[in-house]
């Protein structure tokens, strides 16, 4: 049995989520789709293998090139473990979303889990998580996880969620480019996981950008930036539903 790491982790959150999840496993072989040159259709999963695949939420729902990138491996009634990682919010129909469009790719859900990292837009929201308490937590749903995994179920995982789905009614919110603070490293563009930044202008194709902000984590001169502003009134808009710590949870 081969185990399988597969994440979309534009700024960190949900890979620090999946390498505990997968910590039960001695060996585990992590494919990042946030590689845009990659080659996904060279993957190849058979039912003795397992698969846990992690998404960041984005606004309730699934990151649209997850599943772009994801339709191009080849499973067969390959057990999987989905993953949602989102900023203390909702997850929405996420974990739906995401059950509905593997299966029909030859991924078997067997197990599910919701997880908290910080909120990558708003990163007052969430801040430091997964945090200790987290990681205690997410190992010992690891140490579970391997055991459905091993036990052979067969049934589909159920998973919160309506349809239709939630529809994403937020105007996008595209990052800002400081070009006096540019200091020409070209980060933001070798780094874009959908290539949306041209190379040599450092000008951004808002049609490509997926509003995934690791052009904003990896400017190491904050010439990459959300508008403040609209920050600022995004967070007092939705204040309350951060309130609280939400959990994480392990659907079996």
């Amino acid at each position: 049995m081969a185990v399988y790491s597969i994440y979309f982790s534009p700024t960190g959150g949900t890979e620090k989520v999946m390498k505990l999840l997968a910590s039960a496993w001695e060996s585990v072989m992590i494919i990042d789709l946030s590689v845009p040159e990659a080659d996904y259709g060279d993957y190849n999963f058979s039912e003795k293998d397992v698969c846990l695949i992690g998404i960041p939420v984005f606004e309730g729902r699934v990151p649209k090139i997850v599943l772009e990138r994801i339709s191009h491996m080849k499973a067969n009634n390959t057990p999987a473990v989905l993953v949602a990682v989102y900023g203390n919010r909702d997850f929405n129909d996420a974990l739906l979303e995401l059950k509905n469009e593997l299966m029909p790719m030859g991924f078997r859900p067997v197990a599910a889990v919701s997880a908290v990292a910080h909120h990558s837009s708003l990163p007052m929201y969430a801040e430091g998580r997964p945090d200790q308490q987290d990681a205690e937590e997410l190992k010992s749903f690891s140490a579970q996880l391997k055991e459905i995994v091993e036990a052979g179920k067969s049934e589909p995982v159920e998973v919160p969620g309506n349809e239709p789905y939630i529809e994403i009614s937020m105007p996008p919110n595209y990052p800002l480019f400081d070009r006096e603070k540019c200091i020409d490293c070209k980060a933001c563009a070798e780094k874009c996981p959908v290539q949306a930044i041209d190379r040599d202008t450092l000008e951004l194709n808002q049609d490509r950008c997926a509003r995934c902000v690791r052009c904003v984590y990896v400017c190491p001169a904050g010439a990459r930036y959300l508008d403040p502003a609209r920050q600022q009134a995004a967070a007092q808009r939705l204040a309350k539903l951060f309130e609280g710590r939400k959990p994480n949870v392990l659907y079996q």
